[in-house]
């Protein structure tokens, strides 16, 4: 990245994420966890789900539990199992609310400082223990993944369209973000 400081590229990241974040708020337009658990399916398996053991696509789905049946195999797993989200008790909600308040806290500012866990879990209705074990599953998975993060993917909806040639990266492009960030809050706190 050229001559951007190693803050500025964090920045970075965290800016770009917040501008594909829905306008109407991850809860609108997620309202509850059959939409979060169809935008999961969507986004793990975008050509039809897929057995984690076998890998057939022979797939049934029990409707009373919410458990997926492989017809192959017969394993039975969720939209959650195999994935970051694996063995999970918080609702998928919860994981988005989670993950859009982060991207708001850390693309405010690189460090995340205005974000605490126990705001967090107050916000999410949680306990402390199960806020900072999620805060730490989503962090980790951002910053291994970036963009490709499964639980980002998921909310992330909208796309960004960068002038013609400004390169990504660049000094240009960070200002540029940084001013799509800012019109973007702007608008959103007069809406």
């Amino acid at each position: 990245m050229s001559g951007l400081t190693e803050f500025e590229v964090a920045r970075l990241r965290w800016m770009e994420l917040n501008l594909r974040l829905p306008d109407a708020g991850v809860l609108n337009t997620f309202p509850d966890e059959l939409a979060c658990h169809a935008r999961l399916v969507e986004i793990r398996w975008p050509n039809g789900v897929h057995c984690p053991r076998c890998h057939e696509e022979f797939i049934g789905f029990l409707e009373g539990r919410q458990t997926f049946h492989c017809q192959t195999c017969l394993f039975q797993f969720t939209s959650k199992s195999y994935s970051l989200l694996h063995r999970s008790r918080v609702s998928l909600t919860n994981w988005f609310q989670a993950t859009e308040t982060i991207i708001q806290a850390y693309s405010h500012d690189a460090m995340g400082v205005s974000l605490t866990g126990k705001s967090l879990a107050s916000q999410l209705g949680i306990s402390y223990a199960a806020t900072c074990r999620l805060r730490g599953l989503i962090m980790g998975d951002i910053a291994k993944h970036g963009h490709d993060s499964l639980i980002a993917r998921c909310i992330c909806i909208e796309s960004i369209s960068s002038p013609e040639g400004l390169s990504e990266g660049s000094e240009a492009y960070f200002l540029w973000i940084h001013d799509q960030y800012t019109l973007r809050s702007e608008r959103l706190r007069n809406f």
